[in-house]
């Protein structure tokens, strides 16, 4: 079977980018869980190319591109129950499209993008058992211990991580905008109200609980297009901090959150400036994939 679309470019990012941890490719190969041949394919095509899509082949078309996927994907994990028509595809699209034409000059630098996430204790990996003849039956441990986090950055650099066990609800949120959120607006923005909140359509954000408290505290939010992660600077961190945790290898939950903390705390200041300054050129290839989904 061939290599998920996300673990190529997760390669490409461990061995190839600026602000990546630049691994070997032994090590890259464990990380993403396939054979050291596969890593220096995907490299050696990114290096040609700089395109890790499927190429053409015979038989059968596709009914789908490997966006329409994508989008399919997210909105189930989203939990729609409506039908996935072309229809509904081409009108998140055409949203994506208009959100991004919208903030063409917009300023970035007065905004805290936020997001949530989650760091599991255990890199739970498939154990498989398999005779000759037979088909592989594969085991894996459930319930694995978990650590939510909660993080912002601005331009002028990173802001408070939030940890917690807690069920991650409308009420939680209260605290992490007290206890986050404005503390750090506050240290970056000083005294104004200009600044942005940057944050997905979670229905958490949603609630009229969240918007009454957003609205009673002066917190302004930009508006947010639907299935728009790779519009979101901070889903590019948590691959970095993830990567960083994992090599403490921590065993339990207290150092699995001073793992999380020391690492949030060792990030270099100017990568939070170069995710927010990275905000022109997403929507500009937003705008010229035609609202289409971007390799970010």
């Amino acid at each position: 079977m061939s290599l998920e679309l996300y673990k190529r470019y997760e390669i490409v990012f461990l061995r190839k980018n600026k602000y990546g941890p630049k691994f070997g490719i032994n090590r890259i190969a464990k990380l993403v869980n396939c054979n050291r041949s596969t890593v220096v394919r995907w490299l050696k095509r990114w290096e040609e190319t700089k395109d890790l899509s499927d190429r053409e082949r015979k038989g059968r078309p596709r009914k789908t591109t490997t966006t329409d996927d994508e989008i399919v994907i997210g909105l189930v994990r989203q939990g729609v129950d409506e039908g996935l028509t072309s229809e509904k595809i081409e009108h998140h699209q055409k949203k994506r499209l208009t959100w991004a034409r919208s903030l063409m000059n917009y300023d970035w630098n007065q905004v805290m993008a936020t997001d949530e996430s989650v760091f599991r204790l255990y890199d739970i990996k498939g154990f498989y058992w398999q005779r000759p003849g037979e088909r592989k039956i594969c085991r894996k441990v459930k319930n694995t211990i978990k650590i939510n986090a909660w993080c912002c950055l601005s331009a002028v650099g990173f802001g408070r991580i939030v940890c917690f066990k807690n069920n991650f609800n409308s009420t939680f949120l209260y605290n992490i905008y007290h206890d986050g959120l404005l503390p750090a607006a506050r240290e970056h923005f000083g005294r104004s109200r200009n600044w942005v909140l940057l944050e997905d359509n979670d229905p958490k954000h949603r609630s009229k609980a969240s918007v009454k408290w957003k609205e009673d505290h002066h917190v302004k939010t930009l508006p947010w297009p639907s299935l728009s992660s790779d519009m979101n600077p901070v889903e590019n961190l948590w691959s970095l901090l993830k990567i960083k945790v994992a090599e403490k290898r921590p065993t339990t939950v207290k150092e699995l959150i001073r793992a999380i903390e020391k690492e949030w705390n060792d990030l270099p200041q100017e990568l939070a400036s170069n995710l927010i300054d990275s905000m022109k050129r997403r929507v500009d290839s937003l705008i010229e994939a035609n609202g289409d989904y971007t390799m970010y």
